[in-house]
C-alpha cells in the first residue's frame, strides 16, 4: 500500500507540487466538479474509467483478505478466487466474440486495413479524423498509420493546414451537418469515398474545394 501511494505522488509530483504553490486549484476543482455532479447542477458526470486508477489497490485488498481466508481455511480460499473469476469472465468489459469497447462494425482488422489505404492513398502532407467516437483525432488509426506502415500524419494541432483528410465514419455520416473542429477549416469541401470498410463505415477523404 505505501509503495503505491508513493509511487503516486511520485508520478503525480509535478501537479502535487503546483497545487501546494497554487493554493490546492486542481484538489479544489475536482471537489467542484464532484459537488456539481451529485447536485446535478451541470452536465458532468462520473463513468468507470474516472475510477480506475484505484483499481490496484481494490485488487491489493481483495487478494490480502483472500490471504487470510486462504491461511483459514484452503477450500474457502480457492472457492472464493473461482467466484472472483466466474464473475469477471461474466462482465460486460470482457467479450470473447466481439471487441470490447469499440464501436459496433469495427475492429482491430478493420482499422489495420484502414490505416493501410491512408498511407498508400495519402500524399506526404496529410491529417486523420475519426467520426464514430470522441476520439476524433484519429489516435487509433494515426499509431497504426505511423508505427506499422511507416506514413507519419501531421499533428493534431496542423488541421488548418492540412491539404487532405481522410475519414473513417458511418456510411450514412451527414458531412453537411455539424462536424467537429478539425473539419471546419476544409470548409466548403469535396468529400471522395475511398474505400467501403465492413458493412457500417467508410472511409472518406476530404479536401477543399
Amino acid at each position: 500500500m505505501s509503495v503505491f501511494l508513493i509511487g503516486a505522488v511520485v508520478g503525480d509530483l509535478p501537479q502535487v507540487l503546483f497545487d501546494l504553490k497554487h493554493n490546492f486549484y486542481h484538489l479544489k476543482t475536482l471537489w467542484q466538479y464532484t459537488l456539481d455532479t451529485f447536485r446535478g447542477v451541470s452536465d458532468a458526470g462520473f463513468t468507470y474509467y474516472h475510477f480506475l486508477h484505484f483499481w490496484p489497490l481494490v485488487i491489493l485488498a481483495i487478494s490480502y483478505l483472500v490471504y487470510i481466508v486462504i491461511q483459514k481455511n484452503k477450500h474457502l480460499g480457492i472457492l472464493l478466487i473461482v467466484i472472483y473469476i466466474i464473475v469477471n469472465l461474466n462482465s460486460s468489459l470482457i467479450n470473447f466474440n466481439k471487441p470490447v469497447g469499440m464501436s459496433e462494425g469495427l475492429n482491430l482488422t478493420k482499422l489495420i486495413k484502414t490505416s493501410k489505404i491512408i498511407a498508400e492513398k495519402s500524399s506526404n502532407n496529410f491529417n486523420i479524423v475519426t467520426l464514430y467516437d470522441f476520439d476524433t483525432r484519429g489516435y487509433t488509426l494515426r499509431y497504426l498509420t505511423k508505427y506499422i506502415f511507416n506514413k507519419t500524419p501531421m499533428g493534431i494541432l496542423d488541421y488548418p493546414s492540412s491539404p487532405e483528410i481522410f475519414s473513417l465514419a458511418e456510411n450514412n455520416y451527414n458531412f453537411k451537418g455539424s462536424v467537429p473542429w478539425e473539419l471546419t477549416f476544409l470548409k466548403p469541401y469535396n468529400i471522395e469515398v475511398i474505400e467501403k470498410i465492413g458493412d457500417d463505415f467508410s472511409l472518406y477523404k476530404i479536401t477543399k474545394k
